[in-house]
């Protein structure tokens, strides 16, 4: 089953290539804006405001997302210029977000994204529910209470547990995610230059980090230690049992078969029979459940030979067998950097939400670097590999400031901004103009975060949160 799996998956792979046909047409990019929404004085917005906005978007032209377990809608689609238009609800109410169709420039990215700017200053001037382009919830402590009821949330306390920064009354430490707010990028990415792009974005998972800080405001001050917060939540929830699942991987991956096989060695967290989440608390691996047969006894259900060792949110035990098409959701539950998406797009994930008017700079330099990965590739291959980890929390502790191994994040950046430039010029777009945040950024030595920490002290929450308001026409400066 694991081998037919993974020829499976390389198949719809190769089929997908094919009808891109990436030496005919232009490379497709699409963006994952996620906003913190709250109130005027920084408290997070209420699911009431969530379930008023879902309205809102009906209104417009959009069409119900129905969650198949809590047969409840839990967001909105809209036909965009490829694909769909998405908006929903990751983890927690007060964290939306909007995942933009693809398309195959920045130019109509950025369109789109303004047309998302519009809708929500209307619902903003309608509701009082302010959205923030801004990396985590300023104000409301994290909590199960936050949590939005749907399918995909139910499994997360239960095999990923821990109390260290929440308390047992609260939830358990998952519920951090209730708060955080990034900018993912998706982009084209062949079968041959698949394995490169993983190893170069989460090889430099920190110079982004370095330029793109911006979640140190939460719980009502300024983080003592960390400028993105957001990303370190990783680390306080999966902790070192989890260490080769999120984050930066421990190597570089030598090809797709690494890749994959790598992949299945990792817990499995739940398959979905019939729409509904089923457990698997007994599997050790992925690969584990795949290669289950009756009668075996690598693990204690079947020790004992306990045939229904699949288990419902609700805690039934159930009988699950193996099927081809389950690596898809386990592909969902690991969480590095980077990522070859279900959908076999790069995914490029570290970056914190940006703030208003600078939301096209994490799809601009996830670009301009696909567009150039030669030269990406060689930069990264420059640096020991555990060094490039360390930069990782690093980066996010002091952004542009952070070094490793007696290595400067803010070189790296500075060249992978360039690469990204030339990459972008040879589409002849003019896209690169949207690089030029990062560009003052790296000029400055200043990271979105530095102005959040002045904004919050000199203007106090309610300032800070007028400043990063998304529909703002400016963004908030140093």
């Amino acid at each position: 089953m694991i081998k037919d799996s993974v020829e499976y998956f390389l198949e719809k792979f190769e089929k997908v290539e094919a009808e891109r046909d990436l030496k005919n047409r232009s490379r497709r990019i699409g963006s994952e804006l996620k906003f913190p929404v709250v109130l005027p004085d920084g408290r997070a917005a209420g699911i009431e405001q969530t379930n008023a906005l879902w309205e809102f978007l009906f209104s417009k032209g959009w069409n119900p997302l129905v969650d198949p377990l809590t047969k409840k809608a839990v967001g909105a689609t809209l036909q965009g210029e490829m694909n769909e238009h998405r908006a929903s609800c990751e983890t927690g109410f007060c964290k939306v977000e909007f995942s933009l169709a693809h398309t195959d420039n920045l130019i109509s990215l950025h369109r789109s994204i303004q047309e998302i700017e519009n809708l929500i200053a209307e619902f903003s001037e309608m509701s009082g529910a302010i959205f923030l382009g801004y990396g985590i919830q300023p104000v409301t402590l994290p909590g199960k209470h936050l949590l939005m009821k749907k399918g995909r949330n139910l499994f997360w306390d239960k095999l990923f547990g821990g109390n260290e920064h929440i308390r047992p009354e609260d939830g358990t430490d998952v519920h951090l995610f209730t708060l955080s707010a990034s900018n993912q990028a998706h982009i084209d990415v062949t079968m041959d230059e698949c394995v490169d792009a993983i190893n170069v974005f989460n090889g430099l998972a920190g110079p982004q980090i370095a330029m793109t800080a911006n979640s140190n405001i939460w719980k009502g001050k300024v983080d003592p230690e960390y400028k993105c917060v957001g990303e370190m939540f990783w680390d306080w929830w999966l902790k070192d049992n989890h260490h080769t699942r999120y984050g930066v991987p421990e190597r570089r991956f030598r090809d797709l078969e690494d890749y994959f096989y790598s992949i299945l060695d990792f817990s499995p967290v739940y398959v979905k029979r019939d729409g509904i989440p089923v457990g698997l608390p007994n599997c050790r691996t992925f690969s584990d459940f795949y290669s289950c047969r009756p009668g075996d006894i690598k693990c204690e259900a079947g020790l004992s030979n306990k045939r229904r060792c699949g288990l419902t949110a609700d805690g039934l035990e159930t009988e699950v067998s193996s099927e081809i098409h389950d690596l898809e959701q386990h592909f969902t539950f690991f969480w590095h950097n980077a990522r070859l998406s279900r959908y076999f797009t790069l995914e490029n994930r570290i970056n914190d939400q940006q703030p208003p008017g600078e939301f096209l700079t994490v799809p601009a330099l996830t670009l301009g670097i696909m567009e150039n990965l030669g030269d990406a590739s060689s930069l990264v291959n420059e640096y020991p590999w555990d060094v490039l980890r360390e930069l990782r929390p690093e980066a996010a502790r002091r952004g542009l400031k952070a070094e490793a191994g007696g290595i400067r994040v803010s070189d790296i950046s500075e060249k992978i901004v360039a690469i990204a430039g030339d990459g972008l010029k040879k589409r002849g777009l003019g896209e690169e103009v949207f690089l030029e945040p990062l560009k003052e950024r790296l000029a400055e030595g200043y990271c979105p975060a530095d102005v959040a920490a002045r904004i919050l002290q000199t203007e106090g929450t309610e300032g800070f949160v007028r400043k990063f308001k998304t529909g703002n026409k400016t963004s908030p400066s140093i």
